[in-house]
């Protein structure tokens, strides 16, 4: 959906209209202004929008539908069902081989539709960073593609250039408490003079990232300002030790849940945060500028995963370079290992910041670190 979000606004703007922010009464919105050549563009990416476009004229004379597939399959069918498909030129699918992934009956029932209702097969345009042969092949075979071209920019599951890689072991239940100093030390290291760090954490899945979530907002102090991008409702445990059986907190409403992806997206667009805790769906083409680190707190399934995440960083224009950390336990070493040798990367061992405790003659100048390192043992340990 953020995806989807970011690429309709794109394509508004593209046509002239206009992007303002904190200004919802702006006339020029894509809402009713539709830009020089009156080009109209409408999102389907969620229940309420499937809503709108069954419901009322939310997609009369549209000209471009930004869609995910399962909103606009309850789009096209079931009752009140529109017929969307029947008049389409150009099909474009970003992320071509995450969509069939995550929603493969949506994928074939829609491009079936679309191919085959049409007195003209429309255009099909598969984009991705980790495609293969086969995506054209099955498209060929399956009648939604004719003498597909292949369009190449660089080398097969190519990263920027400018990017370091390092792996981080730490034992079992120590991943959160290292990625913390981990953090800060980073921020020590860019020093007063260089680019402000922006940093994205990946998480395995919402149910981790949202237990992640208060114990770094609580130990990271003011260093970082950070927003969670994850799925809206879900839970996010309250900190570690305020309410000790999850069942109860649930019982009483006193879980938290995630708010607005969108903002939560927006606000380190416009570096209003610095670190955006995220789950892996977000490394699929979301392009937030200048990220500096990307941290693995959960390991990244396959080299694929592994290259979307690390992808976020040193993007094009950026200026920053970037850094990727994966924290890994030692039974993870040598998946990761594996990882490095698919992409024909170097992931070096790094080390883990060091000890809190402040040394001979350094009391007054680490009392403060020493301060927030004893806070990151309450809550996270």
């Amino acid at each position: 959906m953020e995806l989807g979000v970011q690429t309709a606004l794109l394509i508004f703007k593209m046509y002239g209209g206009n992007i303002s922010q904190g200004r919802p009464g702006d006339p020029a919105n894509m809402f009713t202004y539709f830009g020089p050549k009156g080009i109209k563009v409408r999102g389907v990416l969620n229940k309420e929008e499937v809503a709108m476009a069954k419901g009322t004229d939310y997609l009369r004379g549209v000209h471009v539908v930004v869609a995910t597939p399962t909103a606009l399959l309850d789009c096209v069918g079931g009752k009140d069902a529109m017929p969307l498909l029947n008049h389409v030129r150009v099909i474009a699918i970003d992320e071509y081989d995450e969509c069939f992934d995550t929603a493969p009956e949506a994928m074939f029932v829609l491009l079936s539709i679309a191919t085959r209702n049409n007195a003209e097969k429309p255009q099909m345009i598969a984009v991705g960073a980790t495609l293969d042969r086969s995506t054209a092949e099955l498209a060929v075979q399956a009648g939604w593609m004719t003498e597909p071209i292949t369009i190449q920019v660089g080398k097969d599951q190519a990263l920027p250039t400018g990017l370091t890689h390092q792996y981080i072991v730490v034992e079992p239940g120590r991943k959160l408490a290292v990625l913390t100093r981990m953090l800060r030390q980073d921020l020590e290291l860019l020093g007063d003079d260089s680019v402000p760090a922006r940093a994205m954490i990946f998480a395995n899945n919402a149910e981790e990232a949202g237990e992640a979530l208060e114990p770094l907002r609580s130990s990271l102090w003011t260093d970082h300002k950070l927003a969670v991008l994850l799925p809206p409702g879900t839970r996010i445990a309250p900190p570690p030790g305020s309410m000790p059986d999850p069942e109860v907190a649930e019982a009483m409403g006193l879980l938290q849940q995630a708010s607005d992806p969108i903002r939560a997206m927006h606000s380190f667009r416009d570096n209003k945060t610095s670190l955006l805790l995220c789950t892996p769906q977000a490394s699929r083409g979301i392009d937030l500028p200048a990220v500096s680190h990307v941290y693995n707190l959960g390991l990244p399934d396959d080299a694929k995963q592994y290259l979307h995440r690390a992808g976020r960083a040193g993007r094009v224009g950026s200026t920053t370079g970037g850094v990727v950390t994966t924290l890994v336990t030692p039974a993870e070493l040598e998946h990761i290992k594996a990882v490095g040798q698919e992409l024909n990367i170097t992931i070096k061992e790094g080390q883990q910041p060091g000890s809190i405790l402040p040394g001979e003659g350094e009391i007054s100048e680490e009392l403060e670190k020493y301060r927030k390192g004893l806070d990151d043992l309450y809550n996270l340990m």
